[in-house]
């Protein structure tokens, strides 16, 4: 491991002793192009409640586009493996496998492990009458979990797709049909929504977990998914007082209208889809936050420099792997500084509000090209550990006398 690494991974260990959630949900509901999946960010100190959060509409995601919509008014599901990056899409009867479009840079790609649509073995032995309405995905099993309006079983995480189990009811379940299913990792549990806003938590015996429902959402329109934010449960550590943090989404819920906190008053996060659209599919996957601003003359950069790009890093998928930073199309072989500091941004221009007492400032210089990728060993941080950083270069002829890059928050994701 080179001294560098070994500096950056001592400034991490040392400096950032927080964690907050930092995820984006995929919602996918009728109406919408692209394979009818939309997407914004839950709360975070870069994007909290009322911020305007959308990184992308409609999210691309090509298999998903070729399936038709869900024959039935509650069939279809979402899920998520941030291991490998893989966004699962069924409408009730088939599915298919895209590539997390969050994290197609620094050495991933657009390629899932098929194309086209794969069909999902029924456990009862024929679609209809019970469809899946509902999916999640669990990481320590490998395996996808499912569920109709009343039961849930496993799956296999590849095609054919096959259930490992007979289906079990959802206990307690009363008040409308399942509509959502979310797995979470942080206690092996699942949960699940109905139609008509009651949230259920359950083991994966079929066992329930206190009084059933243990929530109750009032929603605009009916519910038609759930999913479990792995970076925010009941365990994670408060986030520090710089943080303009929002805790909660949890547990989260959708109508298609708006994504709903299931356990707090938090505001309910618009959907840019709008309208009656009722939900067929929720995840959300652990996603590395970028704050791009447009330039801001006279303040940021001389007008014979432009400012660079920092760009976000890949999934960290746990503890024990490297990963970079990484800055793109700046000056070759020139001094850069990055800037390492505490709290995730909440302003565009980081690098001209730095607070002196938490900042860390560790030299580089670009190569021939004007990139750079400055290495780090993620070991021992917990899920959902988060930090910030901004590159600087020197600049004689701008105010501040450096021109600075974009901002990236990048949080550590469940393996």
């Amino acid at each position: 491991m080179s001294s560098s690494m070994i500096r950056l991974g001592v400034l991490l260990a040392l400096s950032l002793v927080a964690r907050a959630p930092a995820q984006v949900v995929f919602v996918g509901h009728g109406g919408l192009p692209s394979g009818n999946v939309e997407s914004a960010y839950l709360p975070t100190a870069a994007y909290p409640v009322g911020a305007s959060a959308v990184p992308a509409f409609p999210t691309p995601l090509p298999n998903a586009s070729t399936m038709p919509l869900p024959a039935c008014v509650y069939c279809g599901g979402m899920a998520s493996d941030d291991r490998n990056a893989w966004i699962y899409t069924t409408n009730g009867q088939l599915m298919t496998m895209d590539k997390d479009p969050n994290f197609n840079v620094f050495g991933y790609t657009a390629n899932a492990p098929f194309a086209g649509t794969q069909p999902i073995t029924n456990p009862y032995g024929s679609f209809p009458p019970l469809e899946v309405t509902g999916l999640a995905f669990d990481d320590a099993g490998n395996r996808l979990w499912a569920c109709d309006t009343q039961n849930f079983w496993p799956l296999n995480a590849l095609p054919p797709f096959n259930h490992q189990a007979a289906p079990l009811p959802i206990p307690g379940l009363s008040g409308g049909i399942a509509t959502g299913l979310g797995f979470e990792s942080s206690t092996g549990t699942l949960w699940a929504c109905t139609d008509q806003g009651f949230i259920y938590h359950f083991t994966t015996a079929g066992v329930a977990i206190g009084a059933q429902p243990v929530a109750t959402t009032i929603a605009v329109a009916p519910l038609g998914g759930l999913t479990v934010s792995n970076h925010n449960h009941a365990g994670a550590f408060a986030p520090p007082a710089c943080s303009t943090q929002i805790p909660g989404f949890h547990v989260s819920v959708t109508d298609g209208i708006h994504l709903y906190d299931a356990f707090n008053a938090a505001p309910p996060i618009p959907l840019l889809g709008g309208g009656p659209q009722l939900a067929w599919g929720l995840t959300s996957s652990a996603d590395y936050q970028v704050s791009i601003c447009p330039p801001i003359p006279g303040t940021v950069c001389s007008s014979g420099n432009q400012p660079f790009t920092g760009l976000r890093q890949p999934a960290i998928t746990g503890p024990g792997l490297f990963n970079a930073i990484r800055l793109v199309n700046a000056p070759p072989l020139t001094p850069v500084k990055l800037l390492v500091d505490l709290c995730p941004a909440n302003s565009c221009w980081w690098g001209l509000m730095m607070n002196p007492f938490t900042m860390t400032t560790l030299n580089y210089t670009t190569d021939s090209s004007g990139n750079l990728n400055v290495g780090f060993f993620i070991g021992g941080f917990l899920p959902g550990f988060q930090f910030s950083h901004q590159f600087a270069i020197p600049d004689p002829n701008a105010p501040l006398t450096y021109c600075f890059s974009n901002v990236s928050t990048t949080t550590v994701a469940l393996p």
